[in-house]
């Protein structure tokens, strides 16, 4: 992933009011909260297509129900149809949701989800 489509997606979540760090959270946390990673794909295409899976790991003290709640949002904020951008180096971004899932953390104070979305990057000429 480029630089450009990190801050892409960190401002689109900053904006909707999403607790988000990339990589480690550090501080104390509000919940729920999310940290974001990503995994690059082989590049399948010769014009500048890149694709990539952003992977946002939501934490709450609260109830799994808080964590769909936030889930909705975000899916919300990048639908499946692909939330878009064209930044003014002539780069582009399109962030879809994919799928997400519960993720057990072996105690009760805390739950956790993953959700993962379709990342791709264009190049501009």
């Amino acid at each position: 992933m480029t630089t450009e489509g990190l801050t892409f997606i960190a401002k689109c979540l900053s904006e909707a009011g999403i607790n988000y760090s990339f990589q480690e959270w550090s501080g104390n946390p509000k919940y729920p909260y999310f940290v974001g990673e990503y995994m690059e794909c082989t590049p399948l295409h010769e014009n500048g297509e890149t694709e990539s899976v952003f992977i946002l790991t939501g934490t709450t003290n609260d109830s799994w129900i808080s964590l769909e709640h936030a889930k909705a949002e975000l899916r919300n904020l990048f639908p499946e149809t692909g939330k878009t951008q064209i930044f003014d180096s002539g780069n582009a971004i399109a962030v879809m949701y994919s799928d997400s899932f519960c993720i057990p953390t072996g105690t009760g104070k805390f739950k956790r989800i993953q959700i993962n979305f379709n990342v791709k990057e264009w190049k501009g000429d």
